[in-house]
Parts: C-alpha cells; sequence; structure tokens
C-alpha cells in the first residue's frame, strides 16, 4: 500500500473549494432541509480497498452532487464524479453519474444537519487510452453537514459502495468532505 500524500489531499479539498453555486430564496425559517430547498455540493474524497489475493485499490475522486428537497428532510438529486484509481501498476481514470436519494434527520435551525443517503451510479472505467469498460454500484452513505455560516455547508460523509456484476464479492469504504451552497 503507498501512502497517501497530505499534498494530494489539500489540492484536492482547495479545488472543491473553487467552485458550487445555488439559487438562493428568501425564507422564514432558516433551515436548507425544508421543501423546495436546494443544495449543491463539491467534495473530494479518498476510498482504499484491500481484498485477500488481489493488489490494493486508491481512489482520489472529486465530485459534484445536486439536492432539491421533494419534501421536509427528503430530498432526490444527482451525483457526478471523476476518479483517478491505482489498482496494483494499473491506472484507470473512472467517470460515475446517477441518481442519489437523501433523508435528513435533526432540527431546523441547528448549525449540523446528520443525514442517511443512498444512490445508483453507472460508472465508465478507462484502463488505457482506448479501453472503456461500463460497471454500476449501489452507494450507502451517512454523514453531516455542517453550516458555519449562512448558506454555506462543509459536507462530511462516509460511503460504502457496492460493486455490482460479476466481480462483486467486495465492498469499496470512502470518506469524503468538501463544500456545499446552501439555498432556502
Amino acid at each position: 500500500m503507498k501512502p497517501m500524500k497530505l499534498e494530494a489531499l489539500i489540492l484536492l479539498i482547495g479545488i472543491t473549494a473553487s467552485t458550487a453555486w445555488a439559487q438562493i430564496a428568501d425564507s422564514t425559517e432558516r433551515s436548507f432541509t425544508l421543501k423546495g430547498s436546494r443544495l449543491n455540493s463539491v467534495v473530494g474524497s479518498i476510498a482504499h480497498q484491500t481484498q485477500e489475493g488481489k493488489d490494493a485499490i486508491t481512489l482520489i475522486a472529486l465530485g459534484w452532487s445536486h439536492l432539491t428537497f421533494a419534501g421536509d428532510n427528503f430530498a432526490p438529486g444527482v451525483d457526478w464524479r471523476v476518479a483517478r484509481i491505482q489498482e496494483g501498476s494499473n491506472s484507470i481514470t473512472q467517470m460515475a453519474f446517477g441518481p442519489k436519494f437523501v433523508a435528513a434527520f435533526g432540527v431546523p435551525q441547528a448549525p449540523v444537519y446528520p443525514y442517511f443517503g443512498f444512490g445508483y451510479n453507472l460508472l465508465v472505467n478507462w484502463v488505457g487510452e482506448d479501453d472503456a469498460a461500463l460497471g454500476h454500484i449501489l452507494k450507502v452513505g451517512l454523514g453531516v453537514v455542517i453550516e458555519p455560516v449562512e448558506h454555506l455547508g462543509i459536507p462530511l460523509e462516509f460511503t460504502i459502495n457496492f460493486p455490482l456484476g460479476e466481480d462483486s464479492d467486495f465492498k469499496i469504504y470512502g470518506f469524503s468532505i468538501g463544500f456545499a451552497v446552501l439555498g432556502y
């Protein structure tokens, strides 16, 4: 296992700060988890997975997520992610896209909003310049969005990813941190 370089992590977090914007509407209650509110976030994530008899997998990713609360504390949305994966001596570039569902809970005017989320992603992996492969993954996550100032949040999320298909006898654990624009 190659150790994660602190510089790469700092760069990834720095990149996440440079994007994200949402429509900010007026509201009498200060909570982005109420019906009609929106959350746009950009996150950087790292993951490492080992499996007996196989090479370790290390992933560094940058992702974007958009959620619109269809009801109080429930939001459907979309996820998009670009990742660089190191598996033994192979480097893989991956793009993932798919739906995401989030159930938030907590006190509406609190600065911390815990949530549970799940989703499905279609994956496209490029191993070489011309080799592309499709895959599918189910994701389950627990997280919090910390709102240090109004309309800006820091999402922290722990995920377990379940690959679907022939090589689906393993799970990938990940942690992501980023920045979010909260529209309420």
